[in-house]
């Protein structure tokens, strides 16, 4: 399957895969090379996976196009996702326990993005649903309140 990306987004698929082999020492083409089984060599596609969907510039990018970039289907696309998703997310206690190489490996490649090509990762969804929590107890505590003055202005009616 042939992908259909813009220059500018076939620059930074190009500039993540650098990244990626550089991070784990693996050449470029081994990443994109179909069927191997190398440990190193899956990581790396998981992660270059992963920072290709958390692009800005690639999110549109449909798991097709992504899996056609290291030459799998979209259903290996989804599984390694969801083990990079899992490995980046905390559990309820805040601590990240699923997988913590895997972890480390996409955190140092996020960093090198950014220092040498200025790519800065996207908000992980962690950080969304913080914000999310925040804003529910900020509308909980305003319906509280709320709560309080009627009670209070019915309290003020019956004496």
């Amino acid at each position: 399957m042939k992908t259909n990306m813009t220059q500018k987004q076939k620059e930074r698929v190009d500039k993540i895969l650098e990244v990626v082999s550089m991070v784990n020492n693996i050449p470029i083409s081994e990443i994109k090379q179909k069927g191997s089984r190398n440990k190193y060599v899956v990581l790396s596609k998981k992660v270059c996976m992963y920072l290709i969907k958390n692009d800005p510039w690639l999110r549109r990018m449909t798991l097709e196009s992504v899996g056609a970039i290291f030459q799998t289907d979209h259903s290996n696309t989804i599984h390694h996702l969801r083990r990079c998703e899992e490995a980046m997310t905390p559990d309820k206690m805040g601590r990240f326990t699923s997988n913590p190489n895997l972890r480390k490996v996409i955190l140092d490649c996020q960093k090198l993005l950014e220092v040498i090509h200025g790519i800065k990762p996207s908000k992980p969804k962690t950080e969304n649903l913080w914000a999310l929590v925040k804003g529910l107890e900020e509308q909980r505590d305003y319906i509280e309140n709320e709560i309080q003055l009627a009670k209070n202005k019915i309290n003020a009616l019956y004496q």
